[in-house]
């Protein structure tokens, strides 16, 4: 038999401090946000159909065509940012800073894409949404990691 070994008394590691949880305001702010870029995204999604419907390519000039071209691809530019935003979003719902830093530069490129397409609608909700999201992490932004 094996003689027993001494006990070796457990050092005291403090307790990890609690992850902070998303406050209900900043929830509340983020699902606004979310709802913003949903309606943009239909908006979008729906200007491009109706260019697609509407618009006969054989009818405009060389000029025209190159128009259209150009106006289409600022709204797809502004689909794509609309789902980063959402990723960012996401991000940001855990309380990470990289979502915070991917939804900000996102919405400021959303934007400059909604002022380049002239869409008044898309540039309202995006400016208001940006803004109120912005004020609602900078208040908290010593808790994201």
């Amino acid at each position: 038999m094996q003689p027993m070994r001494p006990m070796v008394p457990m050092m005291n590691v403090p307790p990890r401090p609690p992850k902070p949880k998303l406050p209900t305001y900043l929830k509340s702010i983020l699902v606004f946000k979310t709802l913003g870029c949903v309606v943009v995204l239909f908006l979008s999604f729906g200007a491009i159909a109706v260019l697609n419907a509407k618009v006969d390519p054989n009818a405009l000039g060389d000029e025209g065509r190159q128009a259209m071209h150009s106006l289409a691809q600022i709204l797809m530019l502004l689909v794509g940012s609309q789902f980063l935003q959402l990723v960012g979003i996401v991000g940001t719902w855990g309380m990470k800073r990289w979502g915070a830093y991917v939804l900000g530069f996102f919405a400021m490129l959303d934007i400059v894409l909604s002022l380049r397409a002239g869409t008044t609608t898309t540039i309202t909700i995006s400016l208001v949404t940006t803004l109120v999201a912005a004020f609602g992490i900078a208040v908290r932004w010593k808790d994201f990691e």
